[in-house]
């Protein structure tokens, strides 16, 4: 997608990594902006998030510790689209498994069990 087609899918202002030092330079003056990163460890993988190079932070005040927290817990909460989403897939995935457990025979290879899966699904 290019920089457009996020900016009208998601209704907010986009811009390239590449003019992001410019554009904090002279759009957020460092007296009154503050710029949130998210830094934290994932609590899944266990690998700390990445954040902007300290160059496009220069003379803002950055504020590390509050973003990590809030997306973390926003992605434990689950709208009723997403729900839907989730169970749709644990439909076809029980479809799948069911499949091939009535497939499976003595001899047949795995990947022979895993083209019944994969038809299934």
């Amino acid at each position: 997608m290019t920089i457009e087609d996020y900016a009208t899918k998601y209704d907010l202002e986009v811009r390239n990594v590449k003019d992001l030092q410019e554009y904090m330079a002279t759009e957020c003056p460092a007296s009154n902006t503050t710029v949130y990163v998210n830094l934290g460890v994932n609590s899944d993988s266990g690998l700390t998030t990445c954040i902007p190079d300290q160059k496009y932070l220069e003379g803002a005040k950055v504020e590390k510790d509050t973003m990590h927290d809030i997306l973390s817990e926003s992605r434990t909460v689950k709208n009723d689209e997403e729900i839907l989403a989730l169970r749709w897939a644990s439909q076809i995935t029980a479809e799948s498994h069911v499949n091939v457990m009535r497939n499976c025979k003595p001899g047949l290879r795995e990947s022979n069990l895993e083209s019944f899966f994969l038809f299934t699904g």
